[in-house]
């Protein structure tokens, strides 16, 4: 994940006193002084002795709260008392009472992960964003739900404006016949599942051999790198979910007959009723019926090397120029169509084989 984080001046919140009540601190929390002059005091009063003076950016401990007074150490004093106005909470530390919490990049369920957390674990929390905190876990700083944690000073932390530049990197499976998706970055790595084509998932890291990903319904794993394409542009993500939901449905038709003049997905179709009924089914287009007139009306012409999930693949059988086929393209080289050869019916086939190599006329994009 790529983020830019940019924490700007920060406006004190006022402590909730129900939160921040009088007892003694289990955790490290630490605050600054906001204001010159500050008199440090014997105990919990303004009548007790004043036995210092602080000033602005000064650092103490807290030690524990009694009604409006922080009970505090700092430098040589182990224990004295500042009027809770004049400190502000930088941070302190809270426990995990979730069973897992994802830290994230930014606040958001949909943000970036960088880290699971779990029940039990301490994090140092910085600053309240909203219903989220900014927390630091082990040298990362990220987002965690404020209500997934515990701690007696959360709500006196102070306020953190923030500002996000973040590329979400994610991909899509290429592998036309579905990609493994291992708990283990390894071939003994045990199956989750098998992620059909075009599945898009959310990535946290990878190398050249695997790709460590986090699918739609949570679930997190690996997947061959080979089989995974990274993509970061918004239009081609856009482009390329639209072009997958289509394959996906054209996908279902695998085995309808080959039928001349057929027009019905599930009892015969020959090859521009095919791509006509996908596409009038699945995006409400409504294409020509012939593949000469898809050829000749619709969509505009693309290169061979910009070919895209949902792009129409044209055919010229017998080379006079004219078009005979058409079929729907897949992802690297394979494309859906129905085939009244050899093995006819709806089938996938690669522009790689000695028909598509000789035959492969060109394409157009409709989506």
């Amino acid at each position: 994940m790529n983020i830019n984080r940019i924490l700007v001046n920060s406006t004190v919140v006022g402590c909730v006193f129900a939160a921040c009540f009088s007892a003694t601190a289990l955790a490290a929390t630490h605050g600054t002084l906001n204001d010159s002059g500050v008199n440090v005091r014997a105990e919990s009063n303004t009548s007790s002795t004043i036995v210092d003076k602080l000033n602005e950016g000064d650092m103490v401990e807290i030690l524990d709260k009694r009604g409006n007074w922080f009970n505090v150490s700092y430098a040589d004093k182990n224990s004295a008392y500042i009027y809770e106005d004049y400190i502000e909470i930088t941070e302190t530390d809270v426990t995990v009472i979730d069973e897992k919490v994802s830290l994230r990049e930014a606040p958001g369920e949909n943000t970036g992960k960088l880290d699971r957390l779990n029940k039990g674990d301490v994090v140092t929390a910085k600053g309240i964003a909203g219903d989220w905190l900014l927390v630091n876990s082990k040298g990362t700083e990220g987002y965690i739900p404020a209500s997934s944690v515990d701690g007696d000073y959360i709500d006196c932390l102070s306020e953190v404006d923030y500002a996000t530049a973040v590329t979400e990197d994610y991909g899509f499976v290429t592998a036309v016949t579905g990609l493994n998706f291992r708990t283990e970055p390894t071939l003994d790595g045990d199956i989750i599942s098998v992620l059909p084509y075009m599945t898009k998932a959310e990535i946290i890291d990878s190398d050249d051999e695997w790709v460590h990903i986090l699918t739609d319904d949570g679930s997190e794993g690996y997947v061959s790198a080979e089989y995974f394409d990274v993509k970061t542009d918004e239009d081609s993500e856009e482009a390329l979910t639209k072009g997958g939901q289509l394959i996906n449905y054209a996908k279902q038709f695998l085995g309808t007959p080959y039928v001349w003049g057929g027009t019905d997905l599930s009892s015969g179709v020959d090859c521009s009723g095919f791509v006509y009924c996908v596409f009038k089914n699945a995006e409400g287009i409504s294409l020509t019926r012939s593949s000469a007139g898809m050829a000749a009306n619709d969509g505009y012409l693309i290169d061979k090397s910009e070919l895209q999930a949902g792009d129409l693949v044209f055919f010229d059988n017998d080379g006079n120029g004219t078009i005979d086929h058409v079929g729907i393209y897949m992802y690297d080289g394979y494309y859906i169509h129905s085939s009244s050869g050899i093995k006819d019916g709806v089938i996938i086939s690669t522009l790689s084989d000695p028909y598509g190599l000789s035959s492969f006329a060109y394409a157009k994009r409709v989506l």
